[in-house]
């Protein structure tokens, strides 16, 4: 016999006072219906010094505004530092810090040279203007294994979209410099209740 325990979401948990030193959310928040509940809830379950941790992809990086990466419509809300800061101002918090990197999650710019291009010209990148560069997609294509899967797909990614690889080969680069410029992808705020 299975037993599931199917918990009620956050805001209507039905605990209302002080009571946890720290509330974490992981790629939650972009999800639900109603985000403002939620910093709501939190600030209402959360003692005095307590820290709300969370993680949000951000709109201001270049993968969710012009790369298509803010998966749509499982993301229905969108944040940057400056609304998630008016939340937690809305619900009594203080933000103490944000970090703009990939140690929980990552959000990959992958066709950034694309967009950068597309920029140049003046012209809108479009979804269907990038390249499926996808290994998976290939690889479920092919009837090949290991190494020669890997080659038969650099060789046709080589010769059906020469700038993918430039594109994969300097994303580590780019994305360390979203990092240093707090433009990356995903961001965790830890904020406190004072």
């Amino acid at each position: 016999m299975i037993f599931r325990c199917i918990a009620p979401p956050f805001p209507d948990l039905q605990i209302d006072q002080p009571c946890y030193d720290a509330i974490t959310a992981w790629a939650v928040l972009e999800h639900v219906h109603d985000p403002m509940s939620y910093f709501k809830k939190a600030a209402r379950l959360l003692k005095k010094g307590g820290h709300f941790i969370f993680l949000v992809t951000n709109f201001k990086s270049i993968s969710s505004r012009a790369l298509f990466l803010e998966d749509i419509p499982r993301h229905l809300y969108f944040f940057t530092e400056e609304t998630v800061k008016a939340y937690l101002e809305r619900n009594g918090f203080e933000l103490l810090r944000a970090d703009y990197n990939d140690k929980i999650y990552s959000m990959r710019p992958t066709n950034w040279l694309y967009y950068y291009i597309a920029r140049m010209r003046r012209a809108d990148l479009k979804f269907e203007d990038l390249p499926d560069t996808s290994y998976q997609s290939f690889s479920a294509n092919s009837q090949t294994d290991g190494f020669r899967l890997k080659s038969k797909y650099l060789v046709s990614l080589l010769l059906s979209h020469p700038l993918a690889l430039i594109d994969k080969a300097l994303i580590p680069i780019v994305e360390r410099a979203q990092i240093l410029r707090r433009r990356y992808g995903i961001v965790t705020f830890v904020a406190r209740k004072p």
